[in-house]
């Protein structure tokens, strides 16, 4: 179709309009009504268009389904293993061991001083030694008596290992320790030496059978047996034998356990009441991440000739891990009757006068409960602070034995006391080069009857430090402190007399020439004080001591 063809076709209406119009003008039309029925109401028709959006699709499909045979065969290997060749530490040595160490050495005061160390070499089946330490003075206390002493010892001991099952162990030990009681004044009194001598000396006898299983899930023990004889310039006489048995084995995660013990010690000539002590202590423990627990009982009867008294203590332990290892908290409870006997009521006071009746108690530690917090404050530094309270009966106190002529001697009395507690440590290293550490303890006694703890300080403060140089040089210094105490004086009625407190400045250098040899210095009371640890008895002032070490 052209464009001649489409004219026409559009213009052909407005043609024939025309047309008509021209031949009507030439005839009367007359009058005519057109009535309009309704008004024009124009309509559009509904339009679609495609949406933007897509559409998913309704129609189902059924997914195809797939089989697989497979078919298993199996394949022989042989697998063949090359062993590892042991790691090599380049110029590893084991450090040769001596079977003899000799020290010897003399200081002021005319101290002659000597120790010998014979022991065996590497063994995996036993092992053996002996030790003998000699150490004397002439004293050279101003003022006082006679204050030369000599002490003597002799250990020799053994071991016997069972295949990592069980070792076997005893030995023999002897001491001999010579003094005098030197708490009067010279001046004043011309006492015979053989007056103030005292000689104690004790055979001792022990053996021990132990296990070494590392299993959990074995029977772990521990028994020891030991028996001593003691006896003084005075003729006292103890015998003391005792048994202790610790054992327990875990049952799932629990330890279960018990500890037997039994002490005997008695000498006709002294005033012994409850010879016999035996305790059980059954117990059960369980641990968790951060915490550890421990419940159990003590059961202990003290019995001599005349009556038997039963007693019943709390044993209980807690803690928690806090802040991983850097902060611990810790609570115990506990009890128990603590055996005094003849030999560690001379350990603790040697002026203890024997020559008359000496009367020895049991003291009942009734009720014990603490607890406290250690850690670390960082990689080399760690402390333990922790508080106490304790309630006890019997127990033991020395006062100046007023009956005697130079009243040079102590006699033991018992009380009653509530004590309260504080113990503070802290400790620190750096490398192996230095190491200080130090200590504190205060504790407050409240009496029954006396007035007084006697000769019991209520502070004690220790300082001590090593230092080495190149593994050639160490130094060594220490300091010890202890606040004042009371001792008891009769005028005629019973007072408190102060003793002042001190404080004491130890120092030593050790050099080591070879790995064989070394020398040593060592410096005592480098202040020179006079002060006393026990009423009238005053001890040596400045001293000082070198000597020399050997092994081969």
């Amino acid at each position: 179709m052209n464009v001649n063809k489409y004219l026409y076709i559009l213009l052909s209406p407005a043609i024939i309009l025309c047309c008509s119009h021209a031949g009507a003008q030439t005839k009367d039309l007359g009058n005519e009504q057109i009535d309009v029925i309704k008004p024009y109401q124009p309509t559009l028709s509904d339009s679609y268009k495609i949406s933007s959006l897509p559409e998913k699709d309704t129609a189902t499909a059924a997914p195809p389904h797939f089989e697989y045979p497979i078919s298993s065969t199996k394949v022989s290997t042989t697998v063949e293993t090359t062993p590892l060749k042991p790691v090599k530490i380049k110029d590893e040595t084991i450090s040769k061991l001596y079977r003899t160490l000799v020290k010897a050495g003399f200081g002021n005061n005319d101290a002659p001083y000597g120790e010998v160390f014979v022991n065996s070499l590497r063994s995996r089946e036993y092992s053996w030694g002996t030790h003998y330490r000699h150490l004397s003075s002439s004293g050279g206390i101003r003022g006082a008596g006679n204050s030369s002493y000599s002490d003597n010892e002799i250990n020799l001991y053994g071991k016997r290992f069972f295949d990592n099952k069980s070792t076997l162990s005893g030995g023999i030990n002897y001491t001999r320790n010579v003094l005098h009681y030197y708490g009067f004044d010279d001046l004043k009194s011309t006492a015979d030496e053989i007056d103030t001598r005292q000689n104690i000396q004790v055979p001792e006898i022990f053996l021990r059978h132990q296990s070494n299983i590392l299993d959990s899930a074995r029977l772990r023990y521990d028994f020891r047996v030991n028996y001593y004889n003691l006896s003084d310039f005075y003729g006292k006489q103890e015998d003391g034998l005792s048994m202790n048995l610790v054992t327990g084995k875990f049952i799932n995660t629990e330890f279960f356990g018990a500890d037997v013990s039994w002490d005997y010690a008695y000498d006709q000539l002294l005033i012994q009441n409850n010879k016999n002590l035996l305790s059980l202590v059954p117990h059960v423990s369980a641990s968790g991440d951060k915490w550890k627990v421990l419940t159990g009982i003590n059961f202990s009867v003290q019995s001599d000739k005349e009556a038997s008294l039963y007693h019943f203590f709390p044993k209980a332990t807690f803690s928690y891990n806090i802040a991983e290892e850097f902060l611990i908290g810790y609570l115990y409870l506990d009890g128990n009757i603590r055996k005094n006997t003849l030999r560690s009521l001379l350990g603790e006071n040697p002026f203890l006068g024997t020559q008359s009746l000496v009367t020895i108690q049991n003291t009942n530690n009734r009720f014990e409960g603490g607890g406290g917090l250690k850690g670390t404050l960082s990689n080399n530094t760690s402390f333990d602070v922790s508080g106490k309270y304790n309630e006890v009966s019997l127990l033991p106190l020395f006062v100046p034995d007023v009956s005697s002529s130079l009243q040079n001697k102590y006699l033991v009395i018992y009380d009653d006391a509530v004590i309260w507690g504080i113990h503070a440590e802290l400790s620190h290293q750096q490398t192996e080069k230095i190491r200080i550490s130090a200590r504190g303890d205060y504790h407050h006694y409240t009496l029954s009857h006396e007035l007084k703890a006697w000769h019991k300080p209520a502070l004690q403060i220790t300082l001590s430090g090593n230092y080495s140089i190149a593994d050639k040089l160490v130094a060594r210094a220490d300091i010890y402190g202890v606040s004042s105490r009371y001792t008891r004086i009769m005028t005629p009625a019973a007072e408190a007399k102060k003793i002042n407190g001190f404080v004491d400045v130890n120092a030593g250098l050790e050099y080591n020439y070879t790995r064989i040899m070394s020398f040593f210095l060592n410096f005592n009371n480098i202040a020179g004080l006079k002060y006393y640890t026990w009423e009238n008895y005053p001890v040596q002032r400045f001293q000082v001591m070198g000597g020399l070490s050997y092994a081969f």
